[in-house]
């Protein structure tokens, strides 16, 4: 993740309110995140703070006059911290930086914290709709919208299925993107003995092939180049 360093607001002496995106100051190395920054970057910046990005969610006034901060990640699925921050440890941003993927901070946080309000509006006793005819067009859309989806979805998507592995059967817990180098990941624990492992995308899907759960648009989405073979 890299910072634009004329961005606006980039400071850490400048006024923080509730609603606010900040980055924390970091006492040790950052392990890769997903989201990245476009534009120029300071080396002081990108070893300083976070690569995540928080959201201030209460701000309150000790009694020796101090002010201190909460935060969430506006990535519900990343940690964040429980203690409050002092002003020092936090560097405002932007709202309307743009990241690499094209959308500013604002719209990455609507974009996934989107998925939990429709799955609310889902939620309800109507009749489940007939599922539309799927010609060659719709194939290929549907295929290149399941290649697209961000971690959580594939999680939201695979959570709880099953597969056998090494003799045991095994229970898909999340889907994950590492990084370039590791590329992504399948968590998974054995159903009998709660053994935690992980494995390569590929190579699930491979072992889980005959799984009445892996559908033939699942298998196509699973053969594209973003999954195969092993991370350089």
């Amino acid at each position: 993740m890299t910072f634009d360093k004329r961005l606006p607001g980039f400071s850490p002496s400048s006024p923080l309110q509730e609603g606010d995106y900040a980055r924390l100051r970091l006492f040790k190395p950052d392990g890769v995140k997903a989201i990245k920054w476009s534009g120029l970057n300071t080396k002081s910046s990108r070893d300083n703070f976070s690569k995540d990005v928080y959201r201030i969610i209460k701000k309150t006034k000790k009694a020796s006059g101090a002010t201190v901060y909460h935060v969430e990640n506006i990535d519900a699925t990343r940690k964040a911290p429980k203690a409050a921050l002092d002003r020092t440890q936090l560097l405002k941003v932007d709202p309307e930086t743009t990241l690499e993927n094209g959308r500013t901070i604002r719209e990455e946080d609507d974009f996934i914290n989107r998925e939990q309000g429709e799955e609310d509006e889902d939620e309800g006793d109507a009749a489940p709709a007939a599922a539309p005819k799927v010609t060659r067009s719709s194939r290929e859309k549907e295929i290149q919208r399941l290649v697209n989806q961000s971690g959580k979805q594939w999680t939201k998507l695979l959570r709880d299925k099953q597969f056998d592995s090494d003799g045991e059967r095994q229970v898909i817990t999340k889907v994950d993107y590492r990084s370039p180098k590791f590329g992504w990941v399948i968590e998974f624990e054995s159903v009998d003995q709660g053994d935690k492992a992980e494995n390569y995308f590929e190579t699930v899907f491979e072992e889980a092939a005959n799984e009445s759960w892996m559908t033939p648009l699942l298998k196509e989405a699973a053969n594209n180049n973003k999954f195969v073979g092993f991370p350089k």
